[in-house]
């Protein structure tokens, strides 16, 4: 698996078509190649659901008037409800092998 990228959302926004924004406080990228391509696993959490999508994002070059890096989907999202799965207690500081298990997950289910 290349650099994983990961995303969460708790309240707004979820990439599922190519070329949708995705916003981040952390860098993820390197000063050397800030327009690598990373596999990116977004994670959206409300009250009641949790949902992932995989897809491929790069820096777009641009930040928020806040500091957020603005990253762009650029192949097709694989989304997946994992609500109702073992995997539902996936977050941002969860283990790299725990948020590389969802990606799996997805991949092979979708």
């Amino acid at each position: 698996m290349s650099k994983l990228r990961v995303i969460q959302s708790n309240n707004n926004g979820f990439v599922t078509n190519v070329g949708e924004l995705c916003f981040s406080g952390q860098p993820s990228f390197t000063n050397t190649n800030p327009q690598e391509i990373r596999q990116t696993l977004f994670i959206f959490k409300s009250e009641d659901q949790v949902k992932v999508s995989v897809f491929d994002s790069v820096y777009s070059g641009e930040q928020t008037i806040d500091g957020m890096n603005k990253f762009v989907c650029v192949s097709t999202p694989k989304v997946m409800d994992i609500t109702d799965t073992d995997l539902s207690t996936v977050h941002l500081m969860s283990s790299l092998e725990d948020k590389k298990n969802v990606v799996s997950y997805v991949l092979l289910n979708k």
